[in-house]
């Protein structure tokens, strides 16, 4: 009879030593999964961290970016607008130089002719003949401007290369297709001194694609007096 309550006990014993075991190992094992959920839980979350921490970085380029673009577009507008306002001085400062130009054209030094302009006075003629007739070194000895004949008398200086008749011819030739832009003249008498005369009347001129002039060859015929 104790023997058999002694292997009860026993075998009872053995049951519940087993059952606490299987019970710690459950437990146990419990925990560690509980562990391992919270560390892949936490690995998660900074994961999640750093993506939203790159997202936020990415998402800063870009605007830095952006920024950047539009402030060199505006950089390149207002050179655009720069360059016009730079350009459009120099139309002006044109202008003026243009408007200057017509203003000259009255002065002493002579003017270019146009058709329609008249000669009402003896100084404007002594102004364009100073202008396309004379050169450098040569004298207008005398001048009349009478019922509309101009008569003059010019001394040529000496030239190293050409002759006084060339010159002659030449100067001749200038002056009255300049002188030809003019109204209010019939007569154009040119005495060189010591080289010879040339006359023409306002009707001996022939007209071309660049004016009216007197013949070259009649010219040298009447100053070489062949």
């Amino acid at each position: 009879m104790k023997r058999s309550f002694l292997y009860l006990s026993i075998c009872l014993l053995t049951v519940l030593v087993a059952c606490s075991s299987a019970e710690g190992t459950s437990t146990k094992s419990s925990l560690e999964d509980t562990e391992e959920v919270e560390a892949n839980e936490k690995e998660n979350n900074q994961a999640s961290e750093e993506d939203a921490e790159s997202n936020e970085e990415d998402r800063a380029l870009e605007e830095e970016e952006t920024t950047a673009v539009e402030e060199e577009g505006t950089l390149e507008e207002e050179e655009t607008t720069s360059v016009k306002e730079e350009d459009t001085p120099v139309e002006e400062n044109t202008s003026s130089v243009k408007d200057d130009s017509n203003v000259d054209s009255g002065s002493s030094e002579g003017s270019i002719g146009q058709d329609g302009q008249r000669f009402t006075s003896i100084d404007q003629v002594k102004t364009e003949i100073q202008y396309a007739g004379i050169g450098k070194n040569d004298t207008l000895e005398d001048l009349t401007f009478e019922n509309g004949r101009i008569v003059a008398v010019i001394n040529l200086a000496p030239h190293e290369l050409f002759s006084a008749q060339d010159i002659a011819v030449n100067r001749y030739s200038q002056l009255s297709d300049h002188l030809l832009e003019f109204e209010g003249w019939d007569v154009l008498t040119i005495e060189y001194k010591y080289v010879g005369k040339v006359s023409f009347t306002r009707s001996q001129s022939e007209s071309s694609e660049y004016g009216d002039y007197f013949p070259t060859l009649e010219i040298e015929r009447q100053i070489t007096g062949e």
